[in-house]
């Protein structure tokens, strides 16, 4: 069984604490312990990629910004491993979140298919999004009132009805 240095730990926990000063003791306490069992060396970290349909299935907005602060980063750490899925940590300057992701969710699991089907989503949301611009341009041009930039299409396609003008088509 590995042997800790308590001291080292309780200072360094204590040196959490003092650096950001809204910090429970017990987090900092957590945080210390999951530090010092952390490995030593990190001498070859392998680069991981996430599928994006995982994360926004499976986390707010908020927790998204940190993982993929901490891929880009690489400090997307591996802390155990089972047959079918990794766990992860998710370090950055906002916190960490620990995880567990299947290895099939990878992005080095990404087959072609699947490749041809991100790159059509893409595509579909650019058109989707330049036909928008296109009828916020159209509406501001005819003087419709409460027009405005962000407004779903479904919304702009009922003003400028209601103001008897024909929908111009993609």
């Amino acid at each position: 069984m590995k042997k800790f240095n308590l001291k080292s730990i309780m200072k360094r926990a204590w040196e959490i604490k003092k650096e950001h000063k809204d910090n429970i003791f017990s987090l900092c306490l957590k945080m210390a312990w999951t530090e010092a069992k952390a490995p030593a060396s990190k001498e070859e970290v392998k680069s991981y990629e996430i599928k994006k349909w995982f994360l926004e299935k499976n986390f707010n907005q908020n927790q998204r910004y940190i993982i993929n602060l901490s891929i880009i980063s690489r400090e997307l750490t591996v802390l155990s491993e089972t047959e079918k899925a990794l766990k992860f940590r998710a370090n950055s300057d906002f916190g960490y979140i620990d995880f567990w992701c299947p290895k099939s969710c990878l992005a080095e699991n990404v087959t072609e298919q699947e490749k041809k089907w991100e790159e059509e989503r893409q595509n579909r949301i650019a058109s989707g999004l330049d036909y928008n611009k296109k009828l916020v341009e159209f509406a501001k041009a005819n003087g419709i009132k409460g027009i405005r930039t962000g407004m779903k299409t479904l919304t702009l396609k009922q003003k400028i009805s209601a103001a008897g003008l024909a929908v111009p088509q993609k």
